[in-house]
C-alpha cells in the first residue's frame, strides 16, 4: 500500500544558471506526493483542515502516532513533544517535581545546572520555533486578497476570520512560552519575507507589548467565550493568556500589571468558569465536559497518540507498589515524583497518620498574656498565653523568640491595662516593669507564678529518645509554619519519649494512649520500622503532638530520600 504524505511547501528555491534548462520558470513539483500550497486551498475545506495542524502542533509530534514521520528531525519524539517540553521546563525546575531517570541531562532541571547546551531545553525551543512559523504561513496564505484571488465564497471568507483570529493567538501563546522561559528571542511574523535569514532578535520588553497588542487585537475577532468547538480557542483563552501575561509583568517587563490581571481574571470568572467539586474529574476522558478547563491540549488514545502529553505525564508518575489500573494504563514508566519538602508544606492532611494531636482541655483553662517584640508587640493576641492547667494561678508554656535577646511583658488581659515586668531582671515581676528580656533565640520554658509574682525562663532544646531511635537522642528543630518542634527520620518499632536539654529531669510521655503529654507519662509507640515525621505542640498547656508514617504518604505519588529510581513503599 502506498502512503501519501502531504506537505505544504510555503516558498520555493530555485536555481539559477546563465543559460538555464527551463523556459518557464513557473515550475510545479513533479511528486504526486509533494503539494504545493496553492494546490491545497484549492479545497475549501483545507482551512480549517490545516488550522487543525496548528493546533495538532501542540499535541503530537509527526504525521504519524504515537511517533513516526517527525516533524523536526534529530529529537525524540518522545521528550520532543510541546506539553512533555513544557512541563520539563515549568516543573521539574521547581520544589514540585523531579524525575528519577538518567536519560542525558533531565536531572539538570532539578539541580538547577542545565546550559543553552542542553537537549530537553533545545527540544522545547525548536518546537516553540516550529510552531510560531507555522502560524505565520497560516496566516500569509489567508489574507484577503490571497482568499480573493482563490474566489473564496463571502461566508467561508468570514469564517476564516475567526481561524486567522485562533491562528494568532496559537502564535501568541507560543511566544509568551518563548518569553517565559527565554527572554530575548529570534522574532517573525507573516509580514517577514519566507527564506533563509537570521531574524532579527527582540527583546523581552517588546516581545511583552507585541504578545499584548496581539491579543487585545483579536478579543473580539475570536469566537465569543464558550461557543467555540472543545479545542478550540475563544475569548476565554484569550483573557487567560492576558491574564497569565498580566501576572509576570513585573519580571518580564520590571512593571507590575496587577490591575489589569484582575480585570481579565474577573472576566473569566464572570464567564461562568467553576472549578470542578472532584479534582481527579479533570482528568478523565469525558474532561471536555468540566467547566473549568478553559483551554485544552486535546488527546485521544485512538487519534492523537504521543509519548508525551497525558501519556507521558500519567505513565511516568506511575511506579512502585502503585496499580496502574487506577489510572486507566496498563503501565508505568517509574520517573516522575514530587519531593518530600513539597509533601511536608501541607502537614495537616499528610497520609499515614499514627497519632493525631488532641487539643485537650487548653480553651478551658485560665490564660495570662504574653506580648513582645517577637509577635510586634500585639496585646490584643490571645494565641501567645500561657496556661493554668490547676487554676491556681499558676501559668505556663512555652514561646520561641526569634531573635537574640527578645523582650516581652505579662499582662493579666489581652491589652496592656495590667501588666508587668522585671525592674531587677531577678525573677520577681512589678506591675508596669521593665521589659523582660531572653537570652540566645530559641524556644523558652515560660513559668509565671502570679500568687507571689515570681517567673522562671529556661531555653529548652527537645529531643526523642528510646529504643526505637535506638536509644539516642534524636535532636528536634523549630518549625516556624506549624508553630512546634519537629523531626523526621527512620524509626524502628518500639517507643520512645520526648525530653528536654538531653536530660530526664524533664521529660513528657503519653498515659493513657491519648495525645496528651504529661511530665513522666508512659512511653509512644512507634508501631513499625519506618520514616516519620512527629510534631511536639508546646506553646500551652495540654501540651500534645502528632505523629506521620511518611512513607505511607499517597499524596506524594512516590519520593524518598536521594530520588532513587528503585521505590518499595507505595500505598
Amino acid at each position: 500500500m502506498k502512503n501519501n504524505l502531504i506537505k505544504i511547501f510555503p516558498f520555493a528555491i530555485l536555481l539559477f544558471i546563465s543559460n538555464g534548462c527551463f523556459s518557464d520558470l513557473d515550475t510545479v513539483p513533479l511528486d504526486e506526493d509533494i503539494v504545493t500550497a496553492a494546490a491545497v486551498y484549492d479545497d475549501p475545506a483545507a482551512y480549517l483542515g490545516v488550522l487543525s495542524k496548528l493546533y495538532a502542533g501542540l499535541a503530537v509530534t509527526g504525521q504519524e502516532g504515537p511517533s513516526g514521520q517527525s516533524d523536526i528531525k534529530g529529537i525524540d519524539e518522545g521528550f520532543g513533544q510541546y506539553t512533555r517540553g513544557f512541563f520539563h521546563v515549568q516543573e521539574l525546575t521547581t520544589d514540585e517535581a523531579v524525575v528519577g531517570w538518567n536519560d542525558q541531562t533531565i536531572k539538570d532541571f532539578h539541580s538547577q545546572s542545565w546550559s543553552a547546551e542542553d537537549g530537553f531545553l533545545f527540544a522545547f525551543y525548536s518546537r516553540v520555533f516550529y510552531q510560531i512559523p507555522l502560524c505565520n504561513e497560516y496566516l500569509r496564505e489567508t489574507t484577503d486578497a490571497k482568499l480573493d484571488s482563490r474566489g473564496v465564497d463571502a461566508n467561508l471568507k468570514a469564517s476564516i476570520q475567526g481561524y486567522r483570529a485562533e491562528a494568532r493567538f496559537l502564535r501568541a501563546l507560543s511566544y509568551w512560552h518563548a518569553l517565559d522561559i527565554f527572554r530575548n528571542v529570534p522574532f517573525v511574523t507573516e509580514e517577514d519575507k519566507v527564506g533563509a535569514f537570521f531574524p532579527e532578535q527582540i527583546s523581552a520588553a517588546e516581545l511583552f507589548d507585541y504578545i499584548e497588542s496581539e491579543l487585545l487585537d483579536i478579543e473580539n475577532k475570536i469566537a465569543p467565550v464558550n461557543t467555540n468547538v472543545y479545542g478550540r480557542a475563544d475569548q476565554g483563552a484569550v483573557w487567560m493568556l492576558l491574564a497569565k501575561l498580566y501576572l509576570n509583568a513585573e519580571v518580564y517587563i520590571n512593571k507590575p500589571k496587577y490591575t489589569e490581571c484582575l480585570e481579565y481574571c474577573k472576566k473569566i470568572i464572570n464567564a461562568g468558569y467553576s472549578l470542578e467539586p472532584q479534582y481527579k474529574d479533570l482528568f478523565l476522558a469525558d474532561n471536555n465536559r468540566s467547566n473549568e478547563i478553559i483551554f485544552p491540549v486535546a488527546f485521544d488514545g485512538i487519534n492523537t497518540r504521543t509519548w508525551g502529553g497525558t501519556t507521558f505525564l500519567i505513565r511516568a508518575a506511575i511506579g512502585g507498589d502503585m496499580n496502574p489500573s487506577d489510572s486507566g494504563v496498563s503501565g508505568g514508566w517509574g520517573g516522575l515524583r514530587t519531593t518530600r519538602q513539597f509533601v511536608e508544606k501541607f502537614p495537616t492532611e499528610i497520609g499515614g497518620l499514627v497519632v493525631a494531636p488532641s487539643d485537650g482541655n487548653t480553651v478551658q483553662y485560665p490564660k495570662i498574656y504574653v506580648p513582645g517584640d517577637y509577635q510586634d508587640w500585639d496585646a490584643s493576641n490571645t494565641q501567645t498565653s500561657l496556661s493554668s492547667v490547676n487554676s491556681d494561678k499558676i501559668y505556663e508554656g512555652y514561646k520561641y523568640f526569634p531573635e537574640d535577646n527578645s523582650e516581652f511583658l505579662i499582662t493579666s488581659f489581652p491589652s496592656f491595662s495590667l501588666s508587668f515586668g522585671d525592674n531587677g531582671a531577678d525573677g520577681t515581676l512589678e506591675m508596669n516593669g521593665d521589659n523582660i528580656v531572653a537570652g540566645p533565640a530559641g524556644l523558652y520554658f515560660l513559668r509565671v507564678d502570679m500568687n507571689d509574682k515570681t517567673y522562671v525562663l529556661e531555653r529548652r532544646s527537645w529531643s526523642i529518645i528510646g529504643d526505637a531511635t535506638g536509644g539516642q537522642d534524636m535532636e528536634m528543630a523549630w518549625d516556624e509554619e506549624l508553630q512546634a518542634m519537629s523531626i523526621t527520620g527512620n524509626l524502628t518499632a518500639g517507643k520512645f519519649k520526648f525530653r528536654a536539654n538531653n536530660d530526664w529531669a524533664v521529660n513528657l510521655g503519653d498515659t493513657g494512649a491519648d495525645a496528651i503529654l504529661t511530665q513522666d507519662g508512659d512511653d509512644i509507640v512507634i508501631p513499625e520500622n519506618s520514616n516519620y515525621r512527629i510534631l511536639l505542640f508546646l506553646d500551652k498547656p495540654d501540651y500534645t503532638y502528632q505523629i506521620n508514617n511518611l512513607s505511607f504518604d499517597s499524596r506524594a505519588m512516590f519520593f524518598t530520600e536521594g530520588q532513587n529510581i528503585d521505590i518499595d513503599d507505595i500505598t
